[in-house]
Order: structure tokens, then C-alpha cells, then sequence
């Protein structure tokens, strides 16, 4: 079985994931799309797949078309979880 090629999206989505999971991307910060474009050096359309995907799993939540905050209540439980998947 192959693997499954590596997108930008995808890669963009491990790199804040990871931020948030290790505390680089605070609880609750608020963050604008187009700064994070600008922090993970990429264009916007890869940055919002990412943060859909982020959304998805319960890391952020969208409070308006242009903010993005991230969830005030990051379950322990949650955060352990990602860190197994992390390790596998």
C-alpha cells in the first residue's frame, strides 16, 4: 500500500496542530488568516483547508469569516489523544 502524497494543506495543518498540542498557539489567542499565511509562509487557500481541518477535530472554532479563535476548553483528554497519534 502506498502512501498517501503530502499536500501543503496537510502539512500546514500538522505544523499548527502541533503548535497548539505544544503550547506555542495559546488557548483562546485569537489569530487572523492572514497573519498565519504570513507565519507558515503560505497562501491562504492551503492555510483555510488547514483550519477547516483543525475545525473538524474540535482545536479551533470560527468565530467570524475572518477570525479564527481557538477553543477556550482544550480537553485534556483531546490534547492527550493528538499526542498519541503523534508518537504512532
Amino acid at each position: 500500500m502506498s502512501k498517501k502524497p503530502s499536500t501543503l494543506s496537510n502539512d500546514v495543518f500538522k505544523q499548527i496542530r502541533d503548535d497548539i498540542v505544544e503550547g506555542v498557539i495559546q488557548q483562546g489567542q485569537k489569530i487572523v488568516e492572514v497573519n498565519l499565511a504570513k507565519q507558515y509562509n503560505i497562501s491562504r487557500g492551503p492555510l483555510r483547508e488547514a483550519l477547516h481541518q483543525l475545525e473538524y477535530i474540535n482545536l479551533v472554532i470560527r468565530i467570524t469569516p475572518k477570525f479564527v479563535n481557538f477553543m477556550k476548553c482544550v480537553r485534556q483528554l483531546r490534547v492527550l489523544q493528538l499526542v498519541l497519534l503523534l508518537l504512532i
